[in-house]
């Protein structure tokens, strides 16, 4: 049996990530003032944050069309695939899943979905794990438990900054941190196991960065033994607070691997150009 593992975009794997490990990537499509675009593929995240400004661009994400799917189905089969397995954004934050199934009931290929439970780097982060075990001749259903594993031990903190964006999104509650304004605080926010939770909210001023980085390596460090990081790039001007962070990670000696990837469109569109931040899970 030969497994193909299928994500979408919304997993910001970055290309040399999704070749390395043999994952198709399924593009979201991104409207940014009526004009759409496929994520990642007319659309990257430098042309993104070019051209969108928080509160003035009318920016909106759509799922892959079942269409898309059937394509990436017919794809995999056409190079040699007898079942694909498609590790996919979480059903509550997208219906990416839903087009999916619809595709597989029009295909002759095999096909298990994953509804990862998760969103972003996650996504990656558990279609890689499904995607090492695939690439070791195991089985369709030591492949699912794997991404299904990877999905439940995932930790994610990160802050936002300019909240038009994520206001707007609804994913991360009403945000009322702070009235809106040039004064508002940072919020610090933590996920895990489906759930959401601010865990701080800094106050703005010229030790704002410093101390949002201090609480969410303090918040990644709360947890046991050796860790794999992911660490996220946005805007380029948040390149100063994901060095930082990584550094304070790594000072630990508890990371025993760095991931990097880019904050693209499809989460972008839902978080601001201002995020920053880790995913986490224990080494093997």
């Amino acid at each position: 049996m030969t497994i193909a593992v299928i994500a979408d975009s919304s997993s910001q794997l970055t290309a040399e990530q999704a070749d390395e490990a043999g994952i198709a990537i399924v593009p979201l499509t991104i409207t940014i003032d009526g004009v759409e675009s496929l994520d990642g593929v007319d659309l990257v995240a430098d042309d993104f944050y070019e051209r969108v400004v928080p509160g003035e661009t009318e920016v909106s994400t759509a799922q892959p069309s079942p269409g898309a799917f059937v394509d990436a189905f017919e794809r995999a089969a056409s190079q040699g695939a007898t079942h694909v397995l498609a590790v996919l954004v979480g059903s509550a934050y997208s219906g990416t899943i839903d087009s999916a199934r619809i595709a597989s009931d029009s295909v002759d290929v095999a096909v298990t979905i994953v509804d990862s439970g998760t969103s972003s780097f996650g996504v990656g982060a558990a279609a890689l794990a499904a995607a090492q075990v695939a690439a070791s001749g195991c089985s369709v259903d030591d492949a699912v438990a794997a991404a299904e594993h990877r999905a439940s031990v995932l930790e994610s903190v990160f802050i936002l900054q300019g909240l038009e964006l994520a206001r707007r999104s609804g994913r991360f509650g009403d945000l009322d941190v702070a009235p809106e304004g040039d004064d508002e605080p940072i919020p610090v926010l933590w996920t895990g196991r489906g759930e959401l939770e601010v865990i701080d909210s800094i106050p703005a001023g010229p030790t704002g960065i410093d101390d949002a980085v201090a609480a969410m390596a303090r918040r990644v460090l709360e947890r046991d033994g050796d860790l794999v990081v992911a660490s996220g790039l946005a805007h380029p001007d948040t390149a100063p607070v994901s060095e930082a962070l990584e550094g304070a990670l790594l000072d630990s000696g508890r990371v025993r691997r760095l991931l990097r990837y880019r904050v693209g469109p499809s989460v972008a569109a839902h978080v601001g150009p201002g995020t920053a931040g880790v995913f986490s899970w224990p080494a093997d």
